[in-house]
């Protein structure tokens, strides 16, 4: 299980029936309940049987509740070893599609910006760069300066080699572009290559 996995246990039909029971005494408590009862589950403190709730909203009657649009087929089971307090079809996780996003370049460069808006000089840009086209950089980099030729490259690769994932990495340019106006105002990679 990956750390970026978001792992949660529902409560069992007595602990629901508990939070019931306080909120018909005292209603105004019912969120607050709840609350506390969703952090202990998030938290992994919970240590009762569960369940998959199958409501798609809130419903006190019953204290039935799942995320109104949360997509079934998202739920994976984490598939825990017979040594494990719990069974595989209680255990769920939101799986996200890591490895898609991981082999994609366009993401991969787009992940290693800094907030600022500069790229740093990485193996994605040397990578997709290629040996060639890093040589001819690699001598501006003592003028320009590694970060700017690392960022002057990512624009470069985004804009001409990934113009069918423009909506992935329009803002990521825009703000790289920022950057270079700053720091770096007459530096054309195109004319380095």
């Amino acid at each position: 299980m990956q750390s970026t996995d978001l792992c949660f246990r529902l409560p069992s039909e007595d602990l629901q029936q508990s939070i019931y029971q306080q909120a018909s005494q005292q209603p105004a408590s019912l969120f607050g309940s709840i609350a506390k009862h969703l952090q202990t589950i998030l938290g992994g403190k919970l240590g009762v049987e569960t369940q998959l709730f199958k409501a798609n909203s809130f419903d006190p009657s019953s204290l039935m509740f799942t995320p109104p649009n949360l997509d079934i087929n998202r739920l994976v089971p984490t598939g825990m070893d017979a040594k494990s307090d719990f069974r595989t079809d209680e255990l769920f996780c939101f799986a996200p599609d890591t490895q898609q996003i991981s082999k994609n370049p366009v993401f991969e460069l787009i992940m290693t910006q800094a907030a600022d808006g500069s790229f740093p000089w990485s193996d994605v840009i040397r990578t997709w760069f290629g040996d060639n086209r890093v040589n001819k950089v690699s001598t501006a980099i003592a003028t320009w300066g590694e970060i700017a030729i690392a960022t002057a490259s990512a624009i470069f690769l985004l804009e001409t080699e990934a113009p069918e994932h423009i909506d992935e990495w329009r803002l990521a340019v825009k703000k790289a572009k920022q950057w270079l106006a700053s720091h770096c105002p007459t530096l054309d990679i195109k004319t380095l290559l």
